[in-house]
């Protein structure tokens, strides 16, 4: 169907109305699917996507669904990630209508490809759970495996390596029960494995990592055209950076050489893959080590062309080849880059789907959040009137989500933020707070840490302890924060912003960022950092064992009028036991309001699925 033909569907049935509407739906399906992905398709996905808007809203259609997910398609292929949440929403309503499984299922993983594509993580991992249980339901193995790949890139994307492990694993294993009856697929099954290795990479499980590439290459030996050959190269560069990292430089070289034989005559990505491995290989030699460093220089300003994903991975890169020359003040340079590289993209990201979702309370609260009076003026009457807590709870969800992936890394349940925000809403009540302040403490205590989204990965995986120089860019997460959470546009915010900025700060001066003293640090701060240290004591993290509640309290009291605001510290050990005598078991209390997130209610629901566990003290961190 040409571009022409589809215009003279939309003039013959201005309102999307009329007797033959299913079958031209069908039509104009059919040719979408078998339609370019490239530019040439461009004038044909665009008339059919505004014939598609002229569609009553009561006509349900499967034809309709899949039009507006080839439309998506070709949006993501093109660099257009934002101009497909619209089509892959609006499919998303029309599958449930219908109630097919399997269109469902294919709606949803859209969905959830678009919003990992534009860095919604949380959203990403909650479209693709469902749609991960719709295929399920459906019986289609190969949605289900391609679902999984999907979800494990979504996590990877967000740093949980981790947890990008078992979707990978089991996609493999969803292919090979196919293989068993008969049906099989290399290329997903190659896809997860050489994802395995790459996640392995960065969590440094090496010989795991190293196994799975073994494995990919395996799976891809003979590759039939130019996406093989891109999966194959793949592969072959993450085996030989595993095996520089146990020191096997000799097969590493090997590797590399078959890389860059894989990567002839393929595509621009693959010529990378194979120089990212060659110039690793040939910055571990002496002999060749400025030769490799200008290699992997030569892959960076190539992917500062492309996605935020591939440069990343390039800086990776040059980080560890600076690091095997010893040169590491030319490494910091380049980690320092991923720090900006994260504010660029991650974060604005996050702002945009933040403005998108605003956008939408307001139309559905009828309210002008986004007055400038509200904003310059900065009076408390406008602060709090201008939304009531509720529109203000519903505008903060993206960001909350955000801050609550930001803390991960460290609080693998999900729990932490919201457990802060109910013990720092508790202590200000005790304090005796105005009880609206108490709750806007609350749900600002949320957003503490969400400037570790700017923070690499790097920095943020690391178990051991941080050089002076990743603990300088760990402590920047403060600013980080502030100038965050200010972006998000909501005078309201102002609270979470002096949050943010000073929850590391210390009553005698001796904290970060500024070392502010006293009561020159925010009340709300002040309140946030008990319950911060508290439940970051009381629970397991990477670097610690949980320490019991009469040890945490007993490190707060040595702690007063040195780390803490002596007032807030007496009002605090007081109150912990008062809680514990109300309500029992603490965690379960405070996390109420994590029970209410589908974000973090999705990931357990997948972790239980792939039978996943979630679950000397640094209050730097």
């Amino acid at each position: 169907m040409s571009d022409t033909s589809i215009a003279c569907l939309a003039e013959l049935l201005p309102n999307g109305s009329g007797p033959d509407l299913t079958e031209r739906l069908a039509n104009i399906s059919q040719h979408l699917r078998e339609a370019p992905l490239t530019e040439d398709g461009r004038a044909l996905f665009e008339a059919a996507e505004r014939f598609l808007a002229t569609v009553p809203e009561d006509v349900i259609s499967a034809d309709h669904a899949m039009g507006l997910l080839f439309i998506t398609r070709f949006r993501y292929y093109n660099g257009d990630g934002y101009g497909g949440l619209p089509p892959a929403t609006k499919a998303v309503e029309l599958a449930e209508k219908i109630g097919d499984n399997g269109l469902s299922a294919r709606a949803f993983k859209m969905l959830g490809v678009i919003h990992n594509e534009t860095g919604n993580y949380p959203d990403a991992v909650s479209m693709l759970g469902r749609a991960l249980q719709a295929a399920k339901l459906a019986g289609d193995f190969a949605q289900e495996a391609d679902i999984l790949s999907n979800l494990g890139l979504a996590h990877q994307n967000a740093g949980h390596y981790a947890e990008a492990v078992p979707c990978y694993d089991r996609a493999v294993e969803v292919v090979e029960a196919g293989e068993a009856n008969g049906n099989p697929a290399k290329v997903p099954k190659g896809a997860a494995l050489a994802n395995t290795a790459l996640a392995c990479l960065h969590m440094r499980d090496f010989p795991r990592g190293i196994a799975a590439a073994e494995r990919a290459v395996e799976t891809l030996d003979d590759p039939q055209d130019v996406h093989e050959q891109v999966l194959r190269t793949a592969a072959e560069c993450y085996y030989a950076r595993l095996l520089l990292e146990v020191r096997n430089v000799g097969l590493a070289r090997v590797r590399a050489k078959l890389a860059r034989k894989f990567a002839e005559g393929s595509t621009k990505i693959a010529e990378m893959y194979a120089d990212v491995a060659q110039g690793l290989v040939d910055a571990h030699d002496p002999a060749t080590r400025d030769l490799g460093l200008s290699r992997l220089q030569r892959v960076v300003n190539e992917s500062r062309k492309g996605h935020a994903n591939a440069l990343r991975d390039a800086l990776g890169a040059i980080v560890r080849g600076y690091e095997a020359a010893n040169q590491p003040n030319s490494a910091l340079v380049y980690l320092h880059e991923v720090v900006q590289l994260n504010g660029d993209s991650r974060v604005r990201n996050v702002l945009q789907h933040h403005r998108i979702h605003v956008a939408n309370v307001a139309r559905n609260f009828n309210l002008d959040i986004a007055a400038r009076d509200a904003i310059q003026q900065q009076e408390d009457e406008l602060r709090f009137k201008r939304l009531s807590l509720d529109a203000l709870r519903e505008c903060m969800q993206v960001l909350e989500k955000n801050s609550v992936a930001a803390e991960m890394h460290d609080d693998d349940t999900g729990e932490h933020c919201y457990r802060v925000g109910a013990l720092a809403k508790e202590l200000a009540l005790k304090k005796g707070m105005d009880s609206d302040m108490c709750t806007l403490i609350d749900l600002s205590a949320r957003l503490h840490d969400i400037g570790k989204l700017r923070v690499p990965d790097s920095v943020l995986l690391k178990p051991g302890k941080f050089t002076p120089e990743e603990r300088a860019i760990m402590e920047k997460h403060c600013e980080h924060g502030w100038e965050l959470v200010g972006e998000g546009g909501l005078a309201q915010l102002f609270v979470a912003q002096e949050i943010a900025l000073n929850h590391h700060e210390r009553w005698d001066g001796t904290g970060y960022p500024n070392k502010r003293k006293g009561n020159m640090i925010p009340l709300a701060a002040r309140v946030t950092a008990l319950a911060d240290v508290f439940d970051a004591l009381t629970h397991r993290r990477c670097y610690k064992e949980a320490w019991s509640i009469d040890d945490a309290l007993r490190e707060i009291a040595s702690l007063r009028g040195k780390h803490f605001d002596p007032e807030l510290t007496d009002l605090f050990l007081e109150l912990i036991p008062e809680l514990r005598g109300k309500h029992g078991d603490l965690d379960y209390y405070l996390g109420a309001e994590a029970r209410n997130s589908d974000f973090i209610a999705g990931r357990l629901k997948i972790a239980r699925e792939l039978k996943t566990d979630y679950g000397t003290f640094d209050v730097r961190r």
